[in-house]
């Protein structure tokens, strides 16, 4: 087991970042940082939120995070709900309700 002098992390395999404007971060990473882009990884957007995650629990998908409000937008409010896949990787379902 190496001590705290000689550990040392090497390279990123994956990571998930939380970001605001993803075209902004997207650019910032690969020109800024000089990082290769790999893919980009939509949510998935559905015209009933509560239907679609009904759905998919009949399908025997676990949802994690149940449909609910995640901001209070002017002219809409963006819906989300999460569940995880057969690999334990994190999807969202997303709606936007008008006002």
């Amino acid at each position: 087991m190496p001590d705290g002098k000689t550990f040392g992390l090497s390279t990123i395999g994956q990571i998930a970042v939380h970001v605001q404007d993803l075209d902004r971060a997207v650019a910032f990473y690969r020109e800024r940082l000089g990082m290769d882009f790999l893919f980009q990884a939509p949510y998935f957007k559905v015209d009933d939120i509560h239907g679609a995650t009904a759905a998919l629990t009949d399908r025997g998908v676990t949802i994690v995070d149940e449909p609910h409000v995640i901001a209070k937008m002017d002219t809409y409010h963006p819906w989300m709900a999460f569940f995880r896949d057969s690999e334990g990787n994190m999807h969202g379902l997303m709606r936007e309700v008008p006002q």
